[in-house]
């Protein structure tokens, strides 16, 4: 699964698929797919690489592609986990619940898979961020100190997510 998925990535970073497409010409929803298909791939590979012990191929510093949006075609509020970005990042909001009783089945599964999707990928991001600050070896070097104040950081953006 490591190899596959690194592979994956790899062609994906290959591809350009980590950046955010601002092709004019492009339509919407050939960017939502590609955007869906960047973080779906980001998030199996940060899982992947959670489990093996080996780090991920590209951190989520590196990607300015925005998260996904809801199929409703609403932007999502930016709750870009622990950064704030060097470059232009188009935002997200968590997804909004349906009020109206006129909606469908169809529409509320839909919505419910858009907050699965935003949800699984900002908790790989966290996850991702977790393994790299406390496993990296400039970390092994630290004081104890530091490493508490980096599992008090981690914490507080867990918080901040729930």
């Amino acid at each position: 699964a490591w190899i596959m998925i690194g592979i994956s990535i790899r062609l994906a970073l290959a591809l350009g698929l980590h950046l955010r497409n601002e092709d004019p010409g492009a339509e919407e929803s050939k960017k939502e797919l590609l955007v869906r298909t960047w973080w779906s791939l980001h998030s199996t590979e940060c899982l992947v690489s959670a489990i093996t012990g080996r780090p991920p191929v590209i951190a989520f510093e590196d990607c300015t592609v925005s998260l996904p949006r809801s199929f409703s075609g609403k932007q999502q509020d930016s709750g870009d986990t622990f950064r704030q970005p060097a470059r232009k990042r188009t935002g997200y909001n968590s997804p909004q619940r349906r009020r109206s009783s006129n909606t469908s089945e169809a529409d509320q599964q839909v919505a419910s898979q858009d907050y699965y999707l935003i949800g699984h990928i900002n908790i790989t991001i966290i996850l991702q961020r977790a393994l790299l600050e406390l496993y990296s070896p400039r970390t092994a070097a630290a004081s104890w100190e530091v490493r508490i104040s980096i599992l008090f950081y981690i914490r507080s953006r867990c918080v901040m997510f729930f």
